[in-house]
């Protein structure tokens, strides 16, 4: 319920400062949750009208399919029953879709059935269901599936929704899950660690918010993204290890998350979300030059007893002169210190400049060494060159002087082909 409230602070915020230089943020509250609902989730359309159901049991809307096949979407649970089946038709209306809320906090629900007619469920169909300890599924449901109670996608790739009343202190999300829905752990109070599988891709808004006893998360390489509000109100957590490839920490991520005090953030990340740290552990961070968004109170912020986003006191916010974060700072009037460029050079091991010097140095060695060895082998060349040369011109030498003793010695020669002619 309080993350309701919650919601509307920061987009009542969001949309003051888009429009003024300087503001604060305040929400007035009323007991009314539907009118919260509707106030968070309008979007400025007409809404459809909502007919109660002849037994009393439902609030529903008409909707079309594309062959103009109407079907029924149940907004609102009136009922009390412990276990429900959720009808296939509500007043000769085929039911097809469970719309947002519909069974918000209905905390004496113990078991849900879903019928083969249903297909898809909204946002927070569940939440709040403290003692639902178990969904059923028709077997011709060509969507959904239970796996020990727990609502899966029929194909295994989804989890849609854990019933808290389980009271799970651990699990292991098979390996074949590449996407937690939106609360699907959601007030799972009795959860303590979870282990993620590397097929994981997408981690959804709410998905383990208010989980008050997990402490520790490793989320896998595979998740870009954590959506809104994923963690908000595990005040337990103390340690959460974000991956290389997370490039966005959406809207009030880790709000009211008092025991997380250090983070450590990867490369890879550009933007945090407004709200994103509200109320946690820290008293400083320390933001590095890749983040380029950053949203209103993402860091140095608490919420009072008032509800009111106040900033803190004494937050500093460690980085380097002309990057966001001190942008972030002059906007949010929170403290900023810059880091020496000193600092950066320690904690890296080798100055920049000694690399540069290296790096030309090598560049220099490797010249030389190509051109000793470009001279070398041209002066082998020449030198093989003038061997053959003076080879060639003895055996040359060698011809013309026989030549010129066969000329100078004509009677040898005589006597020589007398003999030949005597022997023949």
């Amino acid at each position: 319920m309080i993350f309701k409230k919650i919601a509307m602070i920061l987009t009542a915020s969001a949309l003051i400062l888009s429009s003024a230089v300087s503001f604060s943020v305040c929400a007035e509250y009323t007991d009314d949750e539907d009118t919260v609902y509707e106030d968070d989730v309008s979007s400025g359309e007409e809404e459809e009208s909502t007919i109660t159901s002849e037994d009393g049991t439902y609030e529903y809307t008409v909707a079309e399919n594309d062959d103009g096949s109407q079907y029924a979407v149940l907004e609102t649970y009136l009922g009390n029953d412990t276990d429900v089946e959720i009808p296939s038709e509500i007043d000769g209306i085929k039911v097809q879709e469970i719309g947002d809320y519909t069974y918000y906090e209905k905390d004496n629900i113990k078991t849900i059935f879903v019928p083969a007619s249903v297909e898809d469920f909204g946002l927070f169909s569940f939440y709040g269901c403290t003692s639902l300890t178990e969904f059923k599924v028709d077997d011709n449901n060509e969507i959904y599936k239970a796996v020990d109670g727990i609502l899966f996608g029929k194909d295994d790739l989804v989890i849609f929704c854990c019933p808290p009343g389980k009271k799970l202190t651990s699990y292991t999300v098979p390996d074949t899950v590449v996407a937690i829905a939106s609360s699907a752990f959601a007030v799972c109070q009795e959860l303590e660690s979870i282990e993620l599988p590397d097929s994981l891709k997408y981690i959804k808004l709410y998905a383990f918010s208010e989980c008050t006893k997990l402490d520790n998360v490793v989320i896998p390489e595979g998740v870009e993204e954590l959506e809104d509000f994923t963690f908000s109100g595990c005040t337990s957590l103390s340690d959460i290890t974000l991956p290389e490839g997370l490039t966005k920490i959406d809207g009030a991520v880790f709000y009211s998350c008092e025991s997380l005090c250090n983070i450590e953030f990867p490369e890879s990340l550009y933007s945090i979300g407004q709200g994103a740290f509200v109320s946690t552990g820290f008293d400083s961070i320390e933001i590095p030059e890749t983040i380029i968004e950053i949203g209103y109170s993402a860091f140095g912020f608490y919420t009072d007893q008032a509800g009111e986003i106040t900033p803190m006191d004494d937050f500093t916010v460690y980085g380097y002169e002309g990057s966001y974060a001190q942008t972030y700072c002059n906007e949010n009037e929170v403290t900023f210190v810059a880091k020496e460029e000193t600092v950066q050079e320690e904690e890296s091991g080798i100055k920049p400049g000694i690399i540069v010097g290296i790096c030309i140095a090598a560049v220099i060695i490797i010249a030389i060494v190509i051109i000793i060895v470009y001279k070398f082998k041209n002066t082998d060349y020449d030198d093989d060159d003038r061997d053959i040369g003076d080879y060639e011109d003895y055996d040359d030498d060698d011809n013309n002087d026989d030549s010129r003793e066969a000329e100078d010695d004509p009677e040898s020669s005589n006597n020589e082909n007398e003999e030949n002619n005597d022997e023949a």
